[in-house]
């Protein structure tokens, strides 16, 4: 196991290390969630008033079935039933049904899979261009 000596700092040092720290923390969910979103109706040519409404058409059961999941994985903070919410009222059993779905079609559409990676690498592209910067 690796111990960490503790550092002891001024009180005028103190104030700079926090403000770095303000600087360097962590997106928040909410940013990520809005770029899997984002990249998720560019991928499918929809607006996001489209992926969270009611509609079932297949479609856009499918780009919300990809949005569940990758919310589910990337944004572990998020409760099922607050995901639900964010995308239209729906049940947590909905979501769950949602995720199930997107690992069923991930392993036998390659259409399904292909629009997901395309996302993915988006996603990819977009977080390392942040951290980049």
């Amino acid at each position: 196991m690796k111990y960490c000596r503790p550092i002891i700092y001024s009180p005028s040092m103190l104030s700079k290390v926090v403000m770095l720290q303000q600087i360097h923390e962590p997106k928040s969910d909410k940013f990520y969630i809005s770029h899997i979103i984002e990249s998720v109706c560019r991928q499918y040519a929809i607006t996001e008033y489209k992926l969270k409404s009611q509609c079932r058409a297949r479609d856009l059961s499918d780009a919300r079935a990809i949005a569940m999941f990758l919310i589910r994985e990337h944004v572990p903070s998020i409760t099922l039933k607050k995901m639900g919410e964010m995308f239209g009222g729906r049940d947590h059993t909905t979501v769950i049904y949602s995720i199930n779905k997107f690992n069923d079609l991930s392993e036998s559409d390659s259409s399904f899979k292909s629009g997901y990676e395309a996302i993915l690498f988006s996603l990819n592209r977009h977080f390392n261009n942040d951290n980049a910067a």
